[in-house]
């Protein structure tokens, strides 16, 4: 039995934009990893911009394989 390993990388949520997020994705899936995972916690301790997980990735599959 043979198991591919795929990569993936963790979004920089706390106070990422999401024109950022978007490009993040992009250039991950153009660099050929496998997965982005979005934290799904909607309230930070932060003065900055958190937005939901389940919403960047229905943008980022827009604009990714």
């Amino acid at each position: 039995m043979s198991k591919d390993i795929k990569f993936g990388l963790s979004a920089p949520m706390p106070g990422a934009d999401m024109d950022g997020l978007l490009k993040f994705s992009v250039l991950a899936d153009e660099l050929g990893f496998d997965t982005v995972w979005y934290p799904d916690h909607v309230v930070f301790v932060s003065p900055t911009e958190a937005h939901e997980a389940w919403t960047i990735a229905t943008a980022a599959a827009m604009k990714t394989n």
